[in-house]
């Protein structure tokens, strides 16, 4: 093959291939800068080695025999075949789905993972990618709205989430520019010439009958059921108490419930 001279063509500077990367992006790296530069297939075989370093390099000096090369696809063939194990695994869908939003989590952040993660799969239908965005959203009004609106494309739903993420630094601004007025001292406090709400619920009691009986009926009625602290102990000396009374609550003589 006949190459263009030297001088018409600039090394390509991108980062050495040594074997331990995917060989399939360092193709696309070298593909980007020279086509600008030529298409000439010879002229891409030439100067395709300068791109390799280590193991890589050796390998094309010793194992691809002289000759050998026909045309730069047929060298993008033996390249990726010898260095495809080389390249990371596919990520699918499955991949993408179990990218979720956390408990605390924000939604930006949860928006930046689930990007990066959508960037690494080729060919990835938009339905099953919104889908994928839809099920990792933790339960939110946001999600709910979201699903609520219809939306039919990842792009529309990323539109609304940016929304969603820039309204509460909107309204944060708009309180800060518009405080709430402070109330006026004493506007809550009761006004001396009316009984207060306090007041009224001690002391207005109507016709209830609960209300209407003694003390030691309402303690007999409510005993049992565990409402009361216990008792104090009493105090004054037994020979002093007057044995005609009797409290139920401290179950001693002495004075009545």
């Amino acid at each position: 093959m006949n190459a263009p001279k030297v001088d018409k063509v600039k090394m390509p500077t991108i980062e050495p291939f040594a074997g331990t990367t995917n060989p399939d992006e360092h193709l696309a790296a070298y593909a980007a800068q020279m086509s600008v530069q030529t298409s000439c297939e010879a002229t891409l075989c030439k100067y395709f080695p300068t791109t390799l370093k280590g193991q890589a390099l050796l390998w094309f000096q010793k194992c691809v025999p002289k000759g050998s090369i026909h045309s730069y696809q047929n060298l993008e063939r033996v390249f990726v075949s010898r260095f495809k194990h080389a390249a990371s695994k596919k990520k699918t869908s499955v991949n993408l789905m179990a990218v979720t939003q956390g408990k605390t989590e924000t939604l930006q952040n949860y928006i930046r993972r689930f990007n990066q993660e959508y960037l690494k799969i080729q060919n990835l239908p938009d339905e099953t990618a919104l889908t994928a965005f839809l099920v990792g959203l933790s339960s939110s009004d946001f999600k709910f709205k979201l699903i609520e609106s219809g939306v039919s494309t990842l792009t529309e739903a990323m539109e609304r989430a940016h929304k969603n993420i820039q309204a509460p630094e909107v309204c944060g601004t708009s309180r800060e520019n518009n405080p709430p007025k402070k109330k006026r001292k004493h506007e809550n406090e009761p006004s001396r010439s009316q009984p207060s709400k306090r007041s009224n619920l001690i002391t207005n009691h109507g016709n209830d009958p609960r209300y209407n009986r003694n003390r030691r009926q309402i303690y007999l009625d409510i005993k049992e059921k565990n409402m009361l602290p216990r008792p104090p102990v009493v105090r004054t000396p037994e020979e002093k108490r007057d044995k005609r009374h009797w409290c139920e609550f401290n179950r001693e003589c002495g004075h009545t419930t």
